[in-house]
C-alpha cells in the first residue's frame, strides 16, 4: 500500500497527536519546563536530535540553523530524523553525524522504520531534541519518546502541539522560514545565527553530472543557460503556474535571446515536461528524473537563470547562488521566497491568499487558483527582460516601475520592508492637512498605513494643539469622566488596569500618549502609586498634571528622561495608530520596561467588518461611495493594524503576546459629520458589531504583551 500525502496528513492529524498525548500522560519527566539556553550553559549536550520530515526546500532553509547548532556545540553528536526520500540531500551534510530515516513510500516499510526509530531513540538517549516541524503532530510523538530533558519546537497556533516541549518557540508566520528555523537555534542560546544563503556540499560525482550535461548537449562556456521547473511535487499541484505559460515563456526567451533551456523535475514529473515540450515551437532539454537533487544543485551553479514554481528548486538554486524567478499564489514569498540578491518573484495576492499555510497543514480546497494563473507571460517577460537581459528587452522594466510608482505611490512597508505595496484609497478632502496622503497596503504582511505629507516631528505636534482636545475630547475625558464617559468604555479602562495588576512590583506605570490622563487616574485609584504620562501636547500634559496629579513629560518616548527598565507596565491607549514610527516607539518602550513587564495596546482592528464593509461599498459603487472611508481614515491616524501585524511588530520589538480582547466599534461623535444618515449608520454599525462578536472579531483590539527580551 502506497502512502500518499493526503493519507499521511490524515494519519498525522488523527493519530499523531493522540499517540503523543498518551506518551505525555504516562511520562512525568515530560511535564517539566526549563529554559533551554540556561540549562545547556550548565549542562553541555553530548547528543542532539534534529527532526524534519517532509519538505526538501525546508531542509535547505534549515541549513543556517543546523550550521549554527554545530558551531555552538562542536563536540556534540548531531543526528537528523527525516524521510527516506530526502536521503540524497542530507547524506552529505557536513554538519550532521548521523541520519535516521522514515520510509513513507510503503505501509510495511513505514511501520518497520517507525519501530526501528523508536528502538534507536531508546538506545541513543538524546540530551536535546529540536523539532523543526511547523505543524506535523507525528514529530511530537518521537520528541516525547526521546526522553531528552531539553525539547525545543514550534508552538504553532491552532495545532495543539506545544505542550510536549520543555521550551516552546512561538511560530512567526510573518517572517521568512529561514528566520523561523533560526528561532529554534536561538532558543538554545545561540544569538548570532547567520541566515544568509548556505550552499549545499557537493561531491566530485555531483560535479560530474554538470560536466555530463554540458558535454551531452554541447553547451558551450558562453551559452546562456536557463532552467525551468514546471512541477511542484505531489502536494497541492494547483500552486503551479500554467504549463502553457511556461512553454510560451521558454519560446520567447529562445527567440529573443538565443538561450539554451532545460526542464527539470522528478521522474514522476517527466510526463509534465513532455507535455510542455509538445506545446513549444523550439527545442529544450528534458532532464526530469535524470539527476539527483545534489546533482541538480551542481547544474544550477552553471545556470544563468532559473524559473520555478514554489517548490524545492527555488531554495536549492538560491542556496547555490543562482538567480531565481519564482511564481507564487497559494503560498507567499514572504515565507518561502528565494533568499539573497538578484531574484524576482511574481505574486498577485487575493483576499484569500495565501490559502496553504502552516495553520491548515498546507491543505486547500481551491481548485481554480486565480492568484497564480493571473500572472501573464507578458508581465514576466517585461520584468525579466529589464532585470537580466538589459539593452534588448521587449518592454523596459525600469520604465514600468516608474509608472507604477507614479500611479500607486509605491514605497517600502515600514513593518516587513517589502516594496510590494499598493494604494487602497486616496482621500483628497482631508479634514487634517498633512494627513491627506494615500492609504497604502502592503501585499506581503498586510499592514495598512498612510503616506504622510509631514516631514518633521514639530510639524506633527501642531495637529495635537489645544483645539484637538477642546473640540469634543474634553466633553467626556475630563475630570468628571466617571459621570460622562460611556459605561462600556469606562469598564474597559478598569478591566485593563485589573489585568496588569499581577505585573505590579514597584508600582510604576507609564501611559504613552496619555492625553488628559484618564487611564492614569484609574490606575492610581487601583493601587498604582507612581503614574507617569507622556504626551506630545503641552495642553494635554498640563491638564493631566493639574487635574489628576500625574507626572508628565511633554514630548515623545524617545526623548523622555525615564531610566531603563524602570516601569512595570507601559500602555498605548488609542495611541499607536497616531505615531509616526510605531516600530521605533515599541523598541523605545522595550528599553523603559523591566523584563517581564506588561505592555498594553488599544487600537482599531483593520481586519474587522467595519473596514471591510466600507471597502465593499467602495468597490461595488466603483469609487462613488466614499463617506464610510472618510469616517474610518480621515483622522490623525497614520497606521491601521490587525492582530497579525501587531503580533509581528511586537515580536520584532522583544515582546510576546499574552492575551487579545476584541470589542465592538461605535460612531465617534467627532466623526458624525461624515455620515449622511446618522441613525441608519449607527444601526448598521451595531449589526456589524453583532456579526463581529459571533465570529470572534471586533473593531477594537485590546492586546496584552509581556517583555521577553532586551534589545541591543
Amino acid at each position: 500500500m502506497t502512502l500518499n500525502s493526503r493519507l499521511i496528513r490524515f494519519i498525522d492529524r488523527n493519530i499523531g497527536l493522540l499517540s503523543c498525548g498518551a506518551v505525555y500522560l504516562c511520562s512525568p519527566y515530560l511535564w517539566r519546563r526549563r529554559e533551554a539556553a540556561g540549562y545547556l550553559a550548565e549542562n553541555p549536550p553530548k547528543k542532539i536530535l534534529l527532526i524534519k520530515f517532509p519538505g526538501i526546500g525546508n531542509l535547505v532553509m534549515m541549513l543556517p540553523a543546523i550550521k549554527a547548532i554545530r558551531e555552538r556545540f562542536p563536540s556534540a553528536t548531531l543526528t537528523l530524523l527525516t524521510l527516506k526520500r530526502n536521503a540524497n540531500l542530507v547524506c552529505a551534510n557536513p554538519y550532521l553525524d548521523n541520519v535516521f530515516y522514515l520510509d513513507v513510500d510503503d505501509a510495511f516499510r513505514f511501520t518497520l522504520t517507525i519501530a526501528r526509530t523508536i528502538a534507536r531513540l531508546a538506545r541513543e538517549r538524546f540530551d536535546v531534541v529540536c523539532d523543526f516541524e511547523q505543524f506535523a503532530k507525528a514529530s511530537t510523538f518521537f520528541v516525547s519518546l526521546s526522553g531528552a530533558p531539553v525539547r525545543v519546537g514550534f508552538d504553532t497556533e491552532g495545532q495543539n502541539r506545544g505542550f510536549i516541549y520543555s521550551e516552546k518557540v512561538p511560530y512567526n508566520n510573518n517572517q521568512h522560514m529561514v528566520e523561523t528555523f533560526a528561532d529554534i537555534a536561538r532558543a538554545l542560546g545561540i544569538d548570532a545565527v547567520e541566515t544568509g544563503p548556505q550552499p549545499l556540499a557537493l561531491s566530485e560525482k555531483d560535479l560530474w553530472a554538470l560536466d555530463d550535461l554540458l558535454r551531452r548537449h554541447r553547451i558551450r562556456e558562453g551559452d546562456y543557460l536557463v532552467g525551468i521547473h514546471p512541477g511542484s511535487g505531489e502536494n497541492f499541484p494547483e500552486r503551479r503556474w500554467p504549463l502553457e505559460h511556461f512553454a510560451r515563456l521558454a519560446d520567447a526567451l529562445i527567440e529573443h535571446y538565443n538561450v539554451t533551456v532545460f526542464i527539470s523535475g522528478s521522474l514522476d514529473e517527466r510526463p509534465l515536461a513532455d507535455q510542455m515540450l509538445e506545446m513549444m515551437r523550439h527545442k529544450a532539454i528534458n532532464i526530469c528524473g535524470t539527476y539527483t537533487l545534489r546533482e541538480l544543485a551542481a547544474i544550477m551553479t552553471r545556470c544563468n537563470l532559473f524559473f520555478s514554481n514554489d517548490t524545492a528548486p527555488v531554495h536549492i538554486g538560491s542556496a547555490m547562488g543562482t538567480r531565481i524567478v519564482g511564481f507564487y499564489g497559494p503560498n507567499t514569498p514572504l515565507l518561502y521566497g528565494p533568499r539573497g540578491e538578484g531574484h524576482a518573484v511574481f505574486y498577485n495576492p487575493l483576499s484569500c491568499s495565501p490559502c496553504i499555510t502552516n495553520y491548515n497543514q498546507k491543505a486547500s480546497s481551491c481548485r481554480y487558483p486565480v492568484c497564480i494563473r493571473s500572472i501573464s507571460v507578458e508581465e514576466v517577460l517585461e520584468v525579466v527582460s529589464g532585470l537580466y537581459f538589459a539593452g534588448s528587452s521587449p518592454g523596459a522594466y525600469t520604465a514600468k516601475e516608474k509608472r507604477e510608482d507614479a500611479a500607486h505611490a509605491r514605497q517600502e512597508c515600514p513593518l516587513c520592508r517589502s516594496t510590494r505595496t499598493r494604494t487602497l484609497y486616496r482621500l483628497p478632502r482631508a479634514k487634517y492637512p498633512g494627513f491627506f496622503g494615500p492609504i497604502i497596503a502592503c501585499s506581503s504582511c498586510r499592514l495598512v498605513f498612510r503616506q504622510l505629507h509631514i516631514t518633521q516631528e514639530d510639524e506633527l505636534a501642531t495637529f495635537y494643539d489645544d483645539s484637538y482636545f477642546k473640540d469634543g475630547y474634553l466633553r467626556e475625558y475630563d475630570a468628571h469622566y466617571e459621570e460622562r464617559l460611556d459605561r462600556e468604555e469606562l469598564a474597559l479602562y478598569r478591566s485593563a488596569v485589573r489585568h496588569i495588576a499581577p505585573f505590579r512590583t514597584r508600582g510604576r506605570i507609564l501611559d504613552v500618549g496619555c492625553a488628559t490622563g484618564v487611564l492614569l487616574d484609574i490606575a492610581k485609584k487601583a493601587g498604582w502609586p507612581q503614574a507617569y504620562g507622556i504626551d506630545i501636547s503641552p495642553y494635554a500634559a498640563q491638564y493631566a498634571h493639574r487635574q489628576f496629579g500625574v507626572e508628565m513629560h511633554v514630548g515623545t518616548v524617545h526623548d523622555s528622561p525615564f531610566e531603563k527598565g524602570g516601569f512595570d507596565a507601559v500602555t498605548l491607549w488609542d495611541t499607536i495608530e497616531h505615531l509616526e514610527d510605531p516600530f521605533a516607539d515599541a523598541r523605545a518602550i522595550n528599553r523603559l520596561l523591566r523584563k517581564g513587564g506588561a505592555f498594553v495596546i488599544m487600537t482599531q482592528n483593520h481586519r474587522s467588518l467595519l473596514p471591510r464593509a466600507a471597502h465593499f461599498l467602495y468597490l461595488i459603487s466603483f469609487g462613488v461611495i466614499t463617506w464610510p472611508l472618510y469616517a474610518l481614515y480621515d483622522n490623525c491616524h497614520t497606521f491601521f493594524f490587525s492582530v497579525t501585524t501587531l503580533r509581528l511588530l511586537l515580536a520584532k520589538a522583544g515582546f510576546e503576546v499574552q492575551c487579545i480582547e476584541k470589542r465592538g466599534g461605535n460612531v465617534d461623535k467627532r466623526e458624525e459629520r461624515h455620515y449622511p444618515v446618522n441613525r441608519l449608520v449607527k444601526a448598521g454599525v451595531k449589526v456589524l458589531n453583532i456579526f463581529d462578536r459571533l465570529s470572534g472579531n471586533g473593531y477594537r483590539l485590546l492586546l496584552y504583551a509581556k517583555k521577553v527580551r532586551d534589545l541591543e
